[in-house]
């Protein structure tokens, strides 16, 4: 796989290159290393640029990755979607900025363009995995829909079956309210109970499908079933079993929506350790 990780040497994209490291399969990932500093053309500027594309170099190379680097005297944010129009990257790699989200609306940061407005899917990293050796966990989240099943996709490409143990869930969505009876005691009516049925058979096909073909790639995973609001319940679940990576699908927002309600895939990249996200191209 061929990787644009964007870094700025600070500690979330020294994250990036260690989940990186960790990750993949070094004999099958080739990785660009950009990086685009504000002030290249002073000798801190330049001594900036050759410590970050060091460090990103050792970290990776220490891995036994293959990589090229390149400083850009560009805005950040442009600098990798030229790139991503010029080179042939799967996947881009960036750490997390402004972990505020109303800061992030305010005034924006590399990693929230990124994840809007790349052409490849991406990785937001917030830190590094807790243990800094053994096996990467991953949470895949699986709801069926085609950017779910292309970040599946992604991650099958991506990691290497070996160093990772995958968790699947999928989330049934609470969409149909108790209704209380005159003695106080709520009850779900006969439409809405047949409602809840479908959607959580609909859910077990997903994970069953989303099991089948992580294992086919050699992968080891187990699955699980809950109800509830699919952000709530898969950062919960990350938590509780220490998940390193959360791998989701995004709807495709338009800009507007984003700024107005968010997403499950907003609200994961925000709060998750990192986060991979895939979107179906229009």
């Amino acid at each position: 796989m061929d990787i644009l990780f964007a870094t700025d040497g600070r500690a979330p994209a020294q994250g990036a290159a260690k989940l990186l490291a960790r990750l993949v399969e070094p004999d099958f990932t080739e990785v660009t290393v950009l990086h685009a500093p504000w002030d290249r053309d002073t000798s801190e500027g330049r001594q900036q640029t050759d410590r970050t594309l060091g460090e990103a170099e050792a970290t990776l190379g220490g891995a036994g990755i293959r990589c090229h680097l390149l400083a850009v005297d560009d805005d950040p944010a442009a600098a990798i979607e030229k790139e991503l129009a010029v080179g042939d990257e799967d996947l881009v790699v960036v750490g997390a900025g402004n972990h505020s989200w109303l800061g992030g609306l305010v005034i924006g940061s590399v990693s929230t363009h990124v994840l809007h407005h790349a052409s490849a899917p991406v990785i937001i990293v917030h830190r590094a995995p807790a243990d800094e050796v053994g096996r990467v966990r991953v949470l895949v989240g699986a709801d069926g829909s085609p950017a779910a099943t292309l970040a599946i996709d992604v991650l099958v490409q991506l990691a290497d079956p070996d160093r990772v143990d995958i968790d699947v869930r999928t989330v049934v969505p609470v969409t149909q309210p108790m209704v209380a009876t005159a003695m106080g005691a709520p009850f779900m009516s006969e439409g809405a109970a047949l409602l809840a049925r479908d959607a959580r058979a609909q859910a077990s096909t997903h994970l069953r499908s989303a099991m089948e073909r992580l294992r086919f790639a050699g992968f080891r995973c187990a699955g699980s079933i809950c109800d509830g609001w699919p952000a709530t319940e898969l950062l919960g679940y990350a938590e509780q079993t220490g998940a390193d990576l959360v791998v989701v699908g995004a709807r495709g927002l338009g800009v507007l929506e984003r700024l107005s309600l968010g997403s499950v895939s907003s609200h994961i990249v925000r709060h998750a350790p990192a986060t991979l996200v895939a979107q179906v191209p229009k």
